[in-house]
C-alpha cells in the first residue's frame, strides 16, 4: 500500500512543508529547486516557520512562502484548501505536519514514514531510516521530491539554487562594514542550538587570537543573535581592536548578506552554516564523528570549499550528553586556526 506509485499525472499545485530550523530549510532548498524543473508550470507553496519566511520567500523557485505561525488553525485551514493542492509533499513530519496534509485533502501525499501516524496519512510514503545516517538531509528530502516522479525525477536531475538577497540586505551590512572600518574578514558564528558538538568559548578564542598572529591583513566579526549578545561581545573585547560584533536583528537575510561578503565562514553545526554552504562559502566547519551529527550527515550540500575539523574523528568522544568536545588540544586549536588562514589566502 504505502509503495505504489503515485499516479503520473500533470500536477498543477503543489504544497511542500519544511517546518523546523534554519539549517533544515537551507538543506531543503535543492528540494524545491527541483522540483521546480520536474514540473515548470505547477504553483509550488512552501510551509515554513516565521523565522524561515523571508529565505523561502527569496527564492525564485517558489510561487508562494507561507509562515503557519501567523495563522490560527482554522485560518491554516483555509488558507491551505485553497491552495486545491494535487500533492502535498512533507520533507519533515511531526504531529503538526500531519495535521497539515490531512489538512490539504491533496491526492498525492508523499512524507517519511516513521512515526506511527503517518503511516495513516502519507498515501505514498518512504521508509528512509534517517536515523542511519548514510546521507545528506539534502539528499534525503529529494528522495521525497524523486517519490512523486522517479521518471521525471530523473530526466531533470537534481538542481540547485541560491538564497536570493535583497540588495536592500547587502546596503545594511557595507553600512555596517564601513561603520566599524571593516575590509576583509572572517567571519565567526561560534554559537548553536544544542544539536551537535561545538567548540568552547575559550577554544574558539584560543582559535582567533592564533589567527589574528598570523594574518595581520584581516578583521575578525563575531555574528550572534540577541541572546547570545554579551558572550560575542566579551569575545570581542578579549580579541582586541580587529574583532567586531554584528547581533542579528530584523530578516535572516541581513545575516546572509554578511556570510556572502565574508572572505572565510566559521562555526559548527548550526543554521548560519547551512546559509555559507548555500552560498558557496569557504568554510571551517567545526563537527562531531557521531553518524547523526556528522558531515556526512548534517554537513553543507555539495559545497567543495568547505572543510571540516571533526576533533573525535578517530575516536569518538562517548559522552554525547555533553555539548563540548573532551578531546581538543592545543595541536587541534593551532590546526584549526591555520585551516582559516589558509582559506583567507585564497580569497
Amino acid at each position: 500500500m504505502f509503495y505504489r506509485a503515485p499516479p503520473d499525472i500533470k500536477l498543477k499545485s503543489i504544497i511542500v512543508s519544511r517546518t523546523d530550523k534554519i539549517g533544515d530549510l537551507i538543506l531543503s532548498i535543492p528540494a524545491f529547486a527541483t522540483l521546480r524543473s520536474m514540473y515548470p508550470d505547477a504553483t509550488i507553496s512552501v510551509l515554513v516557520r516565521n523565522y524561515n519566511y523571508d529565505i523561502v520567500k527569496s527564492l525564485p523557485c517558489i510561487d508562494e512562502a507561507i509562515a503557519i505561525d501567523s495563522y490560527s488553525d482554522d485560518e491554516l485551514k483555509t488558507k491551505i484548501r485553497k491552495l486545491k493542492a494535487d500533492a502535498f509533499v512533507a520533507l519533515y513530519s511531526d504531529a503538526k505536519v500531519l495535521k497539515l496534509c490531512r489538512m490539504s485533502q491533496a491526492a498525492i501525499k508523499v512524507g517519511p514514514l516513521s512515526k506511527a501516524g503517518s503511516f495513516f496519512v502519507y498515501s505514498h510514503g518512504i521508509r528512509q531510516r534517517r536515523s542511519e545516517s548514510v546521507k545528506n538531509e539534502a539528499q534525503y528530502n529529494l528522495d521525497l521530491i524523486k517519490r512523486l516522479n522517479t521518471r521525471l525525477f530523473d530526466k531533470c536531475g537534481i538542481s540547485m539554487q541560491k538564497i536570493n538577497i535583497d540588495e536592500s540586505c547587502y546596503c545594511h551590512i557595507d553600512a555596517y562594514l564601513k561603520d566599524e572600518h571593516i575590509d576583509r574578514f572572517v567571519l565567526v558564528h561560534p554559537f548553536f542550538g544544542g544539536s551537535a558538538k561545538n567548540y568552547t568559548t575559550d577554544e574558539y578564542l584560543c582559535v582567533l587570537k592564533r589567527l589574528l598572529a598570523l594574518k595581520d591583513n584581516i578583521d575578525i566579526v563575531v555574528s550572534a543573535i540577541e541572546a547570545d549578545a554579551p558572550v560575542a561581545k566579551e569575545m570581542a573585547a578579549k580579541l582586541g581592536p580587529r574583532a567586531h560584533v554584528y547581533i542579528s536583528k530584523g530578516s535572516i537575510l541581513n545575516l546572509a548578506a554578511l556570510i556572502d561578503r565574508c572572505c572565510v565562514y566559521v562555526g559548527g553545526s548550526t543554521g548560519p552554516s547551512h546559509i555559507a554552504g548555500n552560498l558557496k562559502k569557504k568554510s571551517v566547519l567545526i563537527y562531531p564523528g557521531k553518524a547523526t551529527q556528522s558531515p556526512v550527515r548534517w554537513g553543507q550540500y555539495l559545497n567543495d570549499k568547505a572543510i571540516y575539523i571533526v576533533p573525535d574523528a578517530k575516536e569518538q568522544d562517548k559522552d554525547y550528553s555533553s555539548n563540548v568536545f573532551a578531546c581538543v588540544d592545543k595541536t587541534l586549536l593551532e590546526n584549526t586556526a591555520l585551516a582559516i588562514s589558509e582559506a583567507a589566502d585564497e580569497c
